[in-house]
């Protein structure tokens, strides 16, 4: 899937053994690439929901499951503290900012 890249940045630049190796820096570039990563990701399913309507309900359903499986792959190393309905919320949960 198109998150196989970024979740392979993630195993080796990210993991905990490799980030204490990294500059401090440099790992908060690369989360901030990640955060802006699945807002963009967000906004994608927007779109595409918007865009397909009641169609290929089966291509959305699956698109949705591959951005959570991301997001709750990289929400430990984004903001430790846990997010209930991430999907809806994932907006504010990436840019401190409501969804309005």
């Amino acid at each position: 899937t198109v998150n196989e890249g970024p979740l392979e940045y993630y195993r080796v630049f990210l993991s905990e053994e490799r980030a204490r190796k990294q500059a401090v820096n440099h790992i908060e570039s690369l989360k901030n690439a990640f955060r802006s990563f699945i807002q963009s990701s967000f906004h994608a399913l927007e779109l595409v929901s918007r865009i397909l309507g009641e169609a290929r309900l089966d291509y959305q359903e699956q698109l949705s499951a591959n951005y959570q499986e991301l997001v709750d792959t990289l929400e430990p190393i984004l903001r430790p503290s846990a997010v209930t309905n991430r999907r809806k919320e994932s907006n504010e949960f990436y840019t401190g900012k409501p969804d309005h």
